[in-house]
């Protein structure tokens, strides 16, 4: 789980950095300029919010 909660964080981190890089490189971006960018931070926040329903499922489990 651990695992997957990393491969989550670099994803977005990695989507946020470029998008970052592109507005200070351009002074601003168009959407379809950081296309590929905002589909790697939706998959990141898709697998983050997996890990989390995965965390709070085991929670559930373990509490009487």
């Amino acid at each position: 789980m651990l695992g997957r909660f990393s491969d989550a964080m670099s994803l977005i981190a990695t989507a946020t950095n470029a998008m970052v890089h592109a507005q200070h490189i351009s002074g601003g971006f168009k959407v379809q300029d950081v296309s590929d960018e905002l589909v790697t931070l939706e998959r990141g926040l898709r697998a983050l919010r997996g890990v989390y329903d995965e965390f709070d499922a085991g929670i559930r489990e373990v509490r009487p």
